[in-house]
């Protein structure tokens, strides 16, 4: 499959370049930009309703000049029956092929919004073969001015202008026809794809994975990003196939992602709607039938017969307040920069389509990512959810982190080959804080396993009680610790990974809501202190979960550290001293140490101190799985005594006053 799809690419790229070069190859079926003029006439190719493809007419205006793009731009009149019931050039009709003398000229690919939709702008054939980049925004002058509506232009921008005497121009957005998806998913894709000039609309009559109908220039094409039980495709027009199943189209950028991976499909029109603001189509994606192979400024290209790379997800949900469970299943793109947030939106929205509320409540996710490039094959990883507004974009969290954890790492590229969500849901408050915590096996000694007792006050319900038990090393430091007792809530770089449902989660600085949910970015992979793709999922999937009892303390290690690089005026302090207590002829005991000892505590309190020289050991913790989301943290102090060998028939008191024990040949 990998060499079919090398193949096409490079059959592809030859005969873009070919065009590109040789005039004569053009000659037959193509017509030359440089015998365009200003009055010729010509038609367009296009579907408004159904899949009978009809022609518009087509008036040479100008040729805009190059300066510094890739490709000129043809300047355009359509008009017509099909224009008058379009409504003017219509989001959709991107790509349809423009033709002089029964030659391909180009694809309309550029419209006039909240004016004259009947003025645009043609791409021509060969910059959609060779797939050259545009240079956005770029002003282009006209070789002659042209009037419109009694106002003479001398020049084109492609995108905003101040210049009166510029003619603003915007790239016809695509429609994204969305099916499965309720108005928060429909608004949540628009936010994320509102940059790429794609209009996301609902299409009420979802999809029809059987429909096929002749591929010719002027059928429509959908552009799919999401298949199946959930589906989004973008909308648009072919504008060239060769005999052997290349093709071009749209005439304008999808993504502008450059090299791309998106399932090519059939598709129905139901109607055009005419608008003030620019005209749309409505339709329905039919079967898939090809790969989007490239995405760049002067339009999409790709094979037919070559299938997309995807990703498999699966999902299921069970609300068990009304005993309801429904399964879902849909492919996306294999595409970095896409398939987090499509999967992301697409889980979200069977969520939403199961409970059939947004609000409160808690929820248990399993997630499960598989693919060859990962270690053991795939991982997976549970965890206990709680929110006061919308439980569903919450449950999401590390759904989201754990997609851009893999397709986004820093170490090697990786194919997911199938994503498995599995959510329960109730609308039940399942929290517990912490209030108290006491140590129930006193005296403790190295090596003992220390029980500590938590009490948890469930949300309107009478305090339970939990057990943790810690491991102690053998060699530990006796003294006295603080054991800290605390909710197992992540708290790792919560500035490095987005969720991006902000406006699904409840008002800014709510305690319910963690600050990473509200905080979180695309690259959260790129920042971590794992040293491979196998520690950094390790570290996922181990760490701390949100319905964990942490206990936790930090040790003293029990031996010296080693001495500090004092600053060189402290060093000559530490000298005085030793020579002044000399000269008092006062009995001290090795002076030396007495005054490395002073000056640590002085080299504390400077500006010269080194948080890292508080000497500690690592951190000793035990944690307990409860079935709340667990909040809030307390601490208790432990006294850890040390084992002494007494005399025989010698009483031993611990340092704390307490009886201890005699261990033979401890």
């Amino acid at each position: 499959m990998i060499e079919r799809r090398k193949s096409a690419l490079v059959l592809i790229i030859m005969a873009f370049l070919l065009a590109g070069t040789s005039a004569v190859a053009l000659a037959d079926d193509f017509f030359p930009l440089s015998e365009v003029r200003p009055g010729m006439t010509g038609y367009g190719r296009t579907v408004i309703k159904g899949s009978t493809i009809e022609t518009f007419d087509v008036e040479i205006m100008g040729v805009l000049e190059n300066q510094g793009l890739a490709h000129q731009l043809i300047l355009v009149r359509v008009g017509g029956p099909v224009i008058e019931a379009s409504g003017g050039i219509a989001q959709g009709m991107s790509g349809s092929p423009v033709y002089l003398d029964g030659k391909l000229l180009g694809a309309l690919s550029y419209g006039y919004g909240f004016a004259d939709h009947t003025i645009g702008l043609v791409t021509p054939i060969g910059a959609m073969l060779s797939i050259l980049e545009l240079v956005p925004g770029e002003v282009l002058t006209l070789q002659s001015p042209v009037v419109l509506n009694g106002q003479v232009y001398n020049a084109v921008a492609l995108g905003p202008t101040t210049d009166p005497a510029t003619l603003e121009l915007i790239p016809v957005a695509t429609p994204l026809l969305v099916s499965g998806m309720g108005p928060r998913g429909v608004a949540r894709l628009q936010r994320l794809l509102a940059d790429r000039n794609i209009v996301v609309r609902s299409a009420g009559a979802g999809s029809d994975d059987t429909f096929q109908a002749p591929l010719e220039p002027g059928s429509p094409l959908a552009v799919d990003l999401i298949t199946g039980d959930i589906r989004a495709a973008a909308l648009g027009t072919l504008t060239y196939l060769d005999p052997s199943g290349r093709f071009v189209a749209f005439g304008h950028p999808l993504t502008s992602r450059g090299n791309s991976n998106y399932v090519a499909s059939y598709a129905r029109i139901l109607t055009t709607v005419q608008s003030i603001e620019t005209p749309f189509k409505i339709g329905v994606p039919g079967a898939n039938f090809g790969t989007i192979l490239q995405d760049r400024q002067a339009g999409i290209a790709g094979q037919i017969g070559l299938s997309a790379k995807v990703i498999p997800v699966k999902v299921r949900v069970k609300d068990l307040d009304l005993q309801r469970r429904r399964d879902y299943s849909f492919s996306v793109i294999q595409d970095p920069a896409l398939s987090v947030n499509l999967i992301d939106s697409a889980v979200l929205q069977a969520i939403d389509n199961t409970l059939d509320r947004i609000g409160p409540g808690t929820a248990l996710m399993e997630l499960s990512i598989y693919g060859e490039d990962l270690p053991a094959g795939g991982f997976t990883r549970r965890n206990l959810f709680f929110s006061s507004v919308d439980i569903a974009a919450v449950a999401l969290s590390e759904l989201y982190e754990a997609l851009d954890l893999v397709l986004n790492n820093e170490f090697k590229e990786v194919e997911i080959s199938e994503v498995s969500a599995s959510i329960m849901v109730e609308q039940q408050r399942r929290t517990a804080k912490i209030e108290k915590a006491r140590i129930l096996n006193e005296p403790v000694y190295p090596g003992d396993t220390v029980e500590v007792e938590v009490t948890l006050r469930p949300w309107r319900q009478n305090p339970i009680t939990r057990v943790v038990k810690l491991e102690l090393p053998a060699n530990i430091q006796p003294g006295e610790v603080t054991l800290t007792v605390r909710n197992g809530t992540y708290n790792g770089p919560t500035e490095d990974a987005e969720i991006d449902h902000a406006d699904e989660l409840e008002k800014p600085g709510k305690p319910d809501v963690p600050t990473d949910l509200k905080t979180k970015k695309a690259d959260a992979a790129t920042k971590t202190n794992a040293e491979s793709l196998e520690l950094l999922i390790s570290d996922f999937v181990l760490r701390e979960k949100n319905n964990q009892v942490i206990v936790e303390f930090y040790p003293a290690l029990s031996y010296e550290p080693s001495e500090p690089d004092y600053p060189e005026a402290l060093e000559i302090e530490a000298e005085e001293e030793v020579s002044i207590e000399a000269e008092t002829e006062i009995e001290v005991e090795k002076p030396q140490d007495l005054a490395v000892e002073t000056l640590r505590e002085e080299f504390a309190a400077t500006e010269y101190a080194d948080d890292d020289y508080e000497v500690r050991g690592e951190k000793i913790s035990a944690s307990l799985d409860t079935e709340f989301v667990v909040e809030g943290t307390t601490s208790v102090s432990m006294f850890i005594n040390a084992y002494v060998e007494p005399e025989p028939g010698e009483e031993i008191r611990d340092w704390s006053g307490v009886s201890i024990r005699y261990v033979e040949g401890y």
